[in-house]
């Protein structure tokens, strides 16, 4: 295109190899959460497997895989040395951790799921509670069952150990609205709290272990003293709650804390988490509401205290599988958010570059909210503002401002630095599938939509000047573009032009200025819907993906087809080009990442990294970086690996002629130990072969069994798959039978033989052909003896006979001709007699015939 994108062309390196530099994937997908003594290690539940995370930036350290069935519940050593895991299939599996490996499994409670599971504060018992309504504690270094409580009338919803670890106590939780205290040396119940008239959902102990804090479904909050089992207080909170936190003094907060207070008590201080979406701080003695975080929108399932993490003491786990550190530094006024972290994405629908340094990611997924996520970790910014899931976003082209739509019929712009949103554009009247900036200005946003129709914002002066409310988008001209759903937008680099591409299998280029009444130009080729547009950065080309498996490249002066590329078996999703426009990367719903030259009209690559259809794809303008999104939930950084991994070629190509020419001084100098490891190592055959053969021609057969009884294991099975090729050729199997029995005849050579893997399939390919050369050989020896026979018959072999025994010395005199007519054989002597012509034959005809 524009003459194979001209002489200046020829200066860019073509990319090849392309890597995947960091990998976002599911750190929890719900159920427990649990955390260290220490803090430095937080397990979640992700659907069949355990992960742990180092500390509060998350960073996956290992995964502990169960039985392949689904997890109902786990617990974490206190020191994060072991693992145990409940599954629906009613065992209870300990691994050690992090290496992942399984130490006992014993069938736990009887055909019903364990649905809480802890370790006390030693780490030697073990308690759960199960759908069967029972209590039950095992040892945890030998499984063994110690205790089977029974007295709940409904589901065990939570069970814990005392904290101090010389009350041998456990509490547990039930739906039948008590909490029962049960003693592990007399194995009876020695307390029963009865406050709630619902479940019970969560409890918790004060670090002196003294008290007590329940909550539950039926919207209350109680306060018990452990050491009578009597109530303390009682008290609404008017939400049904999911978890309590019981805050220790070093980390209560000052908020709403009167500095003269009557009570001579010890202050409590409660955090709850439900149904409302947002963390309340509660005075346990009072009953008063000290602080609420702002509603989050999204029901929290969990909260876990760790003192530990300075900055981030509280964790709580919301039902999006969003996980909120916030912090609980004393003296703070009230609870502050300190970090976020996403824990499942869900299938990502689209993504965009946030930033000129390419660290953060506008991600769209199956959520009412846009996620800004953080490349480097997990960390992330929700942009809450959509009633709807958001189909897709976009970035300017300065990096200040996002937009988004929604199946909530609108269009949001949104301040990447504060993330509010600023402006808000209604109109379409179904949901919004595709909204772009332009290439060059942040001044106009066009969006389609699946009611058919395009609009094109005025976007000019939309900075949230101190305004509070965002606000409203003009549009400054629309139009029914399509038959069918828009599903692409693309804008040419310098603004004048933009396309479209819907369902209805056409392209359409409309100009930027002006009315939107009659499109610029309509292009027909594929077959099915067009999911992917993206115009060249340098050539006047647009080019096209669909749901036919093609990629058609259009030229923009007579808008016709130029190319069509084929490779892809699924639907072209998204598409971008690299390299100054002379490449194009693609990604589609067979889940792979493909590298197209153009210039050939060929894949040079295709890469794997997914396992589901791959929706979102970005190429970053400046830093030579993909970041792809698929509906497995995983996000992936690619980038060009292929200057590495030419140079590392080269230098492998530059190591190997070394070692060749290494190789060949070798064999030159009968240094035939260390040609025999560079054969191996360069894993030349043919060179091996002509050493070998060297050595038994000039009868080192010593010296090939030292090289042979000191190979190591993988190079001996490297060599015994030489033998087994040379094996099958009769020119070439006298070394190979000659390695083999020096192998078999050196000291410990069958028992070394015997031990390496694969040996028997080894012996299946070598035998065979053994018995072909056996039989091959003996038939020859078979021939010799006709032969002899041959030989005997015509009577020569007394006279070779006697020549051989005639001595030959340099002074003995010269010998006197025979004169004795040489002996005739029988059949000869009868033949002269039958014919007269021999007779007549004179005597040295004779002798000669």
């Amino acid at each position: 295109i524009n003459a194979e994108y001209g002489a200046g062309a020829m200066t860019t390196r073509l990319s090849r190899h392309w890597d995947v530099a960091v990998s976002h994937q599911p750190i929890y997908t719900g159920g427990s959460v649990r955390a260290s003594r220490d803090g430095s290690t937080i397990a979640t539940c992700c659907t069949l497997a355990v992960k742990l995370l180092s500390g509060p930036d998350a960073t996956p350290t290992a995964t502990i895989t169960g039985d392949g069935e689904q997890i109902t519940c786990f617990a974490l050593h206190p020191e994060a040395t072991e693992v145990v895991m409940c599954t629906q299939s009613f065992r209870i599996q300990q691994y050690k951790a992090p290496e992942g490996t399984e130490v006992r499994s014993w069938m736990g409670h009887h055909g019903a799921p364990v649905l809480d599971i802890v370790y006390d504060s030693s780490g030697a018992l073990i308690g759960s509670g199960s759908a069967d309504r029972l209590v039950r504690v095992w040892d945890a270094e030998t499984g063994a069952c110690t205790h089977n409580f029974r007295g709940h009338s409904g589901i065990i919803e939570k069970v814990g150990f005392h904290p101090d670890p010389h009350r041998l106590q456990l509490v547990s939780a039930s739906e039948d609205g008590t909490l029962r205290v049960w003693d592990l040396v007399s194995s009876e119940c020695v307390g029963v709290l009865s406050a709630h008239v619902s479940a019970v959902t969560s409890f918790d102990f004060s670090r002196c272990g003294n008290r007590l804090v329940s909550g539950g479904r039926d919207k209350i909050l109680a306060v018990w003293d452990l050491r009578n089992f009597t109530q303390q207080s009682i008290f609404p909170v008017h939400e049904s709650l999911e978890a309590v936190c019981l805050l220790p003094e070093p980390l209560q907060q000052t908020a709403g804390i009167s500095s003269k207070s009557a009570s001579k008590q010890k202050p409590i201080q409660v955090v709850c988490a439900g149904e409302k979406g947002s963390l309340s701080l509660w005075d346990g003695i009072s009953g008063k509401c000290l602080h609420r975080l702002a509603d989050a929108g999204q029901e929290y399932a969990d909260l876990v205290l760790i003192p530990e993490l300075v900055g981030s003491e509280l964790l709580a786990v919301r039902s999006d599988q969003a996980l909120m550190f916030h912090s609980l530094q004393p003296g703070e006024q009230h609870l502050r958010l300190s970090q976020q972290l996403v824990g499942y994405i869900d299938q990502v629908i689209d993504i965009k570059y946030a930033d000129q340094e390419s660290t953060q990611v506008a991600v769209a997924s199956n959520s009412n909210d846009v996620h800004l996520l953080t490349l480097e970790g997990l960390s992330c910014r929700a942009f809450t503002g959509h009633t709807a899931i958001v189909m897709s976003v976009d970035v300017s082209h300065d990096f200040k401002y996002l937009a988004s739509s929604s199946k909530d019929n609108t269009v949001r712009v949104w301040d990447i630095e504060t993330g509010e949103t600023i402006a808000v554009g209604t109109g379409h009247t179904e949901a919004v599938g595709v909204v772009s900036f332009g290439s060059r200005s942040a001044d106009f946003l066009i969006s389609g939509s699946k009611d058919r129709t395009i609009k094109m914002w005025n976007t000019k002066k939309i900075s949230n000047s101190g305004d509070t409310k965002p606000r409203a988008l003009k549009v400054k001209s629309n139009t029914v573009a399509h038959e069918k759903d828009i599903n692409a937008i693309a804008v040419a680099p310098n603004d004048s032009l933009f396309a479209t591409g819907s369902q209805d299998k056409l392209v359409k280029i409309w100009p930027v200025a002006g009315s939107l009444n009659a499109p610029t130009a309509v292009l027909k080729g594929h077959r099915r819907g067009v999911w992917a547009l993206a115009f060249s950065p340098i050539d006047k080309c647009l080019a096209s993906g669909s749901g036919d498996s093609t990629i058609k490249l259009w030229t923009m002066s007579g808008w016709s087809c130029i190319k069509t590329l084929e490779g892809h078996s699924a639907s072209v999703l998204r598409i971008g080009f690299i390299t100054a426009g002379m490449q194009m990367v693609s990604t589609g719903g067979d889940g792979l990442f493909k590298v197209w030259t153009i210039k050939s009209n060929e894949c040079v690559n295709t890469f794997d990294q997914h396992t589901d259809k791959i929706w979102a794809m970005a190429v970053h303008p400046d830093h030579g970086t993909v970041v792809t999104g698929a509906s497995d939930s995983t996000i992936n950084i690619w980038k060009d690996k292929t200057a590495d991994v030419e140079q590392e070629a080269l230098m492998a190509d530059e190591e190997k002629e070394l070692q060749r020419q290494e190789l060949m001084n070798a064999a030159r100098g009968k240094e035939y130990k260390r040609a025999v490891e560079l054969a191996l190592e360069l894993a030349h055959p043919h060179q091996m072969y002509n050493l070998i053969r060297d050595m038994i021609d000039e009868d080192q057969l010593a010296a090939l069994e030292g090289v042979m009884v000191e190979l190591p294991d993988d190079k001996l099975v490297q060599l015994l798959e030489y033998v087994r090729a040379w094996n099958t050729k009769a020119k070439q199997s006298e070394v190979a039978q000659r390695v083999l029995s020096t192998l078999f005849q050196s000291p410990g050579g069958t028992a070394k033989l015997q031990a390496l893997h694969g040996m028997k399939e080894m012996l299946e390919g070598l035998i065979p052909y053994s018995d072909r050369h056996l039989q091959r050989v003996s038939k020859l020896i078979r021939g010799t003896y006709f032969i002899d026979y041959i030989v005997q018959g015509m009577s020569l072999t007394s006279v070779l006979e006697d020549k051989l025994e005639e001595p030959e010395h340099p002074d003995s005199p010269e010998p006197q001709p025979n004169r004795t007519p040489p002996r005739q054989s029988p059949r000869l002597a009868a033949r002269k007699r039958q014919s007269p012509r021999l007779k007549a034959l004179p005597s040295a005809k004779k002798a000669k015939a």
